[in-house]
C-alpha cells in the first residue's frame, strides 16, 4: 500500500524481530502521532534461508570493516535520496526505507544491533533531523 506524504508526520520506533517473509531478515514496527503503525522489511535472506553477511553477524558471517565500508560506499544513495525525501516531504515516513534501515543497522558504526537502533533513533527519529514546525 503506498502512502501520501503526510507533512509534520513524525515516527516512533516501536520494536524489531525476525522476518517471517522469505529472504528477508528483519521486521521494524514504527507508529506515528496518529497511532497508525507502519512495517518495514528489510536484510536478506538466501534462497535456502541462510542471511546475507553484515556487520551485526558474529562468526563466519560476520562482515569485516572492508567489507561494511564496501557496503556503505555502494549504497550511499539510499542514505541520500531517504533524507532528500523526508525533508522536501516534512515526513519521517520517508527515513525508514529498507535500504536506509539496512545502511544504518545492519552495517552501522557497531557489531551490536541495539546500539545501532540507538544510533538509527537519535539521528533520524523523533524530530531529531527534522524539526517540528
Amino acid at each position: 500500500m503506498r502512502v501520501s506524504p503526510d507533512p509534520g508526520r513524525r515516527l516512533r520506533f516501536i520494536k524489531l524481530e525476525p522476518a517471517h517473509r522469505p529472504y528477508k531478515k528483519w521486521k521494524a514496527y514504527f507508529e506515528d502521532d496518529d497511532k497508525t503503525q507502519y512495517v518495514r522489511y528489510f536484510g536478506g535472506k538466501y534462497a535456502d534461508g541462510k542471511n546475507y553477511p553484515d556487520y551485526t553477524l558474529s562468526g563466519d558471517d560476520q562482515a569485516t570493516d572492508a567489507k561494511r565500508d564496501l557496503y556503505r560506499k555502494r549504497h550511499n544513495k539510499e542514505k541520500v535520496s531517504s533524507e532528500s525525501l523526508a525533508k522536501q516531504h516534512n515526513d519521517e515516513l520517508y527515513l525508514v526505507s529498507p535500504g536506509l534501515l539496512s545502511l544504518v543497522v545492519l552495517w552501522g558504526d557497531s557489531h551490536s544491533i541495539k546500539e545501532n537502533i540507538k544510533e538509527f533513533k537519535s539521528k533520524y527519529l523523533n524530530s531529531n533531523f527534522l524539526k517540528k514546525e
